[in-house]
């Protein structure tokens, strides 16, 4: 029962969470706090949601970054950001006004993108569906594939790979700028076996059968640093 008790909460926490991908920390934990503060600010301010702007000023919106206590500073990949707030309904308002597009403070980081916060199944396959687009990517030697929602996408206009120090790590997956066009790679049928939050728009882009991509998928490819797990 205790156990039962246990992960109820923990879907919970999960149903009230935004998970922030992408965004660079600075170089102390305590300057690093302040950015997401001001950064988490803006983005609720500008969603001009008047119930997500009165949770703010009642501080019931919090914010950490995961995995806590390890700063990996700005030469590294930046920690997520978790976003909690009171429910679902809020956590889906917010959700929906960042995937439409990143504000001031944070158009810098070109590749930052939020989702919601998966559990340890989604998670296992996000990481291996990204390690599959990591392997594509070796091969074009450009970030050309990436990964939303379960879905392989690839960019119509490719990307330089992101080069981090080698402090870091642990990676997290990038995002295409709202403005880019892209055509989706259907992934195994495999990922539909996960539910998405009413929240989670599918991506803007035309998809193609999985017989549509390059012969060297099929190949077996050593993992590579363009390999981004989130």
């Amino acid at each position: 029962m205790v156990k039962v008790r246990a992960d109820s909460s923990k879907i919970d926490e999960k149903m009230r969470t935004i998970t922030w991908v992408g965004i660079d920390e600075k170089n102390d934990e305590e300057s690093t706090r302040r950015f997401d503060q001001e950064i988490i600010r803006e983005v609720v301010l500008t969603s001009g949601n008047e119930d997500l702007i009165s949770e703010l000023d009642a501080g019931r919106i919090t914010s950490h970054r995961h995995p806590i206590g390890k700063p990996r500073g700005p030469s590294g990949r930046g920690r997520i950001i978790k976003i909690r707030l009171a429910n679902q309904q809020l956590r889906d308002a917010l959700l929906s006004h960042m995937k439409a597009g990143r504000q001031s403070l944070t158009e810098q980081f070109v590749h930052s993108f939020a989702r919601r916060d998966y559990t340890m199944e989604e998670l296992n396959l996000d990481r291996a569906l990204r390690k599959r687009a990591g392997d594509l990517n070796a091969l074009e030697g450009k970030l050309v594939y990436i990964v939303r929602d379960f879905d392989i996408i690839k960019l119509k206009y490719p990307r330089e790979l992101p080069h981090y120090s080698a402090a870091s790590s642990t990676a997290n997956s990038f995002n295409r700028s709202p403005a880019t066009n892209c055509a989706g790679v259907t992934t195994r049928s495999r990922s539909r076996m996960f539910k998405r939050s009413p929240s989670a728009s599918a991506p803007r882009c035309e998809t193609v059968a999985n017989g549509m991509l390059p012969p060297q998928l099929a190949a077996s490819q050593p993992p590579c640093s363009s390999s981004y797990l989130a």
